[in-house]
């Protein structure tokens, strides 16, 4: 939880259980890690129109929705980092 608490009004980007990539502005969290996300933004991809941005604006992602999150050092919701080992 700290290293999530550390993250609040930073950009992160969450990868949800159904493999959604949701960035916007951490702005808050509770203990079964819903997350309020502020000016975010859904990652659309398709591999015959490419990479597509769908504004969400505020959002709630639940916990049990959240598959992995990370915190960005860049804004290009269709440039996720690579993995880590």
């Amino acid at each position: 939880m700290t290293a999530l608490r550390n993250s609040i009004n930073s950009t992160v980007a969450v990868i949800t259980s159904d493999g959604r990539m949701i960035v916007g502005t951490l702005k808050g969290f509770d203990q079964t890690i819903n997350s309020i996300l502020d000016e975010s933004q859904e990652g659309v991809f398709s591999s015959s129109q490419g990479v597509e941005q769908a504004v969400l604006g505020l959002d709630i992602v639940r916990g049990h929705d959240n598959g992995r999150r990370w915190k960005k050092s860049h804004t290009d919701a269709a440039e996720p980092p690579p993995d880590s080992p």
